[in-house]
């Protein structure tokens, strides 16, 4: 089976959205003879220099990967990572001159351009129906060579369907983690040393971008209320990094690493006491929202502190594998980070409990089940043994 991954992303970036795109690919690649990630090149910035993808985005295993080039009128708008028709155009046309047996896209008007050209084809949406095109899907949906939409929520699906995109179309699958990447790492103490960090102190980590919405300004709160711990937020565009220095002034307990490639993001986490998981209730995707970041947390084994909101609350419960709080709230914050300090029996039940449960939900089993819905597929040793 051959299958042809189609990303806007123009990879490698720091665009949060490419970094699920590798993960999938790479995971298909595992269980397929063939994958092809398609992206845009040429005179398009990726905003970060070229490094190593497997280190980038700590991807596994290898596949080929093919760069269209783009070339920009003067007035012509600059890329935006959800909205770029003139790759889409030409990612099509190179599909068809391909003939994959499947085209696996996160473009929804890609996934159009290919349906419309004879290609069976996938497409996976992950945003609101203000923001998701939906227009393109709906335009082919009757088309058998659309096999289906993949999302990860089941907001989201109901969301689809009420736009009118039929229900047998859609399969709901989570965001997914690299469990493996966990296991095999040293204890706590060597990691510390390793990443130069304070091996006495509390060590509070917060994993991601630094956006407005992602609740930092509380993190910042509660730091200054805890100068006895050490917090420790990893990841963020330059600019946001800055900001963020210049709203710390003055705590030398808060430290930021600027973003650092995915295959140390495990490391960070083993390190840490507790893992911050802070959304605002005004964070646009509180209702369907699936972060990478969630899963990635859970895998540690870490006590994890998040905000109880409807989308963590899919996978995250109070008491039995993390610790909830109101959004908003830095008092909440700092109680329950003071809640896991205190009680070390109680930390390591939630991080146990949530090493458990976050087991089903790998990269790997995610590729499975959205082939084994979409295509008659069998695993590799199955197909070995026919």
């Amino acid at each position: 089976m051959k299958i042809l991954y189609i990303s806007q992303g123009n990879i490698p970036s720091k665009w949060a959205h490419t970094f699920q795109a590798m993960k999938m690919a790479d995971a298909l690649a595992g269980e397929v003879d063939s994958l092809t990630l398609v992206t845009s090149g040429g005179l398009l910035p990726a905003r970060c220099e070229m490094p190593d993808c497997a280190e980038w985005y700590g991807i596994n295993r290898g596949f080929a990967m093919v760069r269209l080039p783009l070339f920009w009128r003067v007035r012509e708008p600059f890329f935006s990572w959800w909205k770029c028709p003139r790759f889409d155009r030409a990612a099509s046309i190179y599909a068809r001159l391909k003939s994959p047996d499947l085209v696996y896209t996160r473009s929804a008007n890609a996934g159009r351009l290919c349906v419309n050209l004879g290609l069976k084809t996938v497409i996976e949406l992950h945003m609101g129906i203000e923001r998701s095109e939906l227009h393109h899907i709906l335009a082919v949906q009757h088309s058998p060579k659309l096999l289906g939409v993949v999302t990860i929520s089941r907001v989201l699906e109901r969301l689809y369907v009420q736009s009118g995109i039929s229900a047998n179309k859609i399969f709901v699958w989570p965001d997914a983690v690299d469990v493996e990447a966990f296991d095999l790492l040293p204890d706590k103490m060597i990691m510390r040393k390793r990443l130069g960090l304070p091996d006495g102190a509390c060590i509070a980590t917060y994993c991601g971008h630094l956006y407005r919405d992602r609740g930092i300004e509380i993190i910042v709160q509660s730091a200054r209320e805890m100068p006895f711990v050490h917090f420790l937020l990893v990841g963020g565009w330059e600019e946001d990094v800055a900001r963020l220095k210049t709203q710390s002034a003055g705590l030398s307990n808060l430290h930021c690493t600027g973003f650092v490639p995915n295959r140390r993001v495990p490391e960070y986490l083993k390190a840490s006491d507790v893992l911050l998981m802070p959304y605002p209730a005004n964070c646009e995707t509180a209702e369907w929202m699936s972060p990478m970041k969630m899963f990635e947390y859970m895998a540690s084994s870490c006590p994890i502190v998040a905000t109880d909101l409807p989308a963590i609350r899919e996978h995250l419960r109070h008491g039995c594998n993390a610790y909830l709080i109101q959004p908003g709230d830095s008092s909440a914050l700092t109680a329950a980070i003071k809640s896991i300090m205190a009680d070390g029996k109680y930390a390591m039940s939630l991080g146990k409990a949530a090493r458990r449960d976050v087991s089903p939900y790998s990269w790997r089993n995610r590729a499975r089940a959205v082939l084994s819905r979409f295509c008659a597929w069998k695993p590799v040793a199955e197909r070995a043994v026919a």
